[in-house]
């Protein structure tokens, strides 16, 4: 019972995150093309990880239209913005990831019996 009520509360955090980075992604349509996302200046590459490729439309902070911002601070903070988006993916990635080795792991502690029960109480 308790595995099913964590389940639960894992599921609606989760949704729960993702609805408000939804809510935080959106903006009024804008003529300005999406910026590319820039290297961060002090991150290091891993020639073997690939990275996320995260698509957002260009918007600045709340609030942040009032400040006469130049041309070139406003494409350094899209380009800013879509490098944060891209970790934030990767850290939502890597939850997913955690949760499924945690079931896999949690399955290895279960008889073939209890696997077969918990399977039909899932259909």
């Amino acid at each position: 019972m308790f595995h099913k009520f964590a389940a639960v509360l894992a599921l609606l955090s989760l949704a729960s995150l993702l609805s408000l980075l939804a809510i935080a992604q959106e903006s009024k349509p804008t003529d300005k093309p999406a910026a590319k996302p820039a290297d961060p200046p002090t991150a290091a590459k891993k020639a073997d990880e690939p990275q996320p490729v995260v698509v957002m439309r260009s918007q600045l902070p709340k609030g942040w239209k009032s400040l006469n911002l130049s041309e070139k601070q406003k494409k350094a903070i899209y380009s800013t913005r879509a490098h944060f988006a891209a970790k934030r993916q990767s850290l939502l990635d890597q939850l997913e990831k955690l949760k499924d080795e945690e079931m896999e792991a949690l399955n290895k502690l279960l008889t073939e019996d209890q696997r077969r029960q918990l399977a039909n109480t899932k259909k």
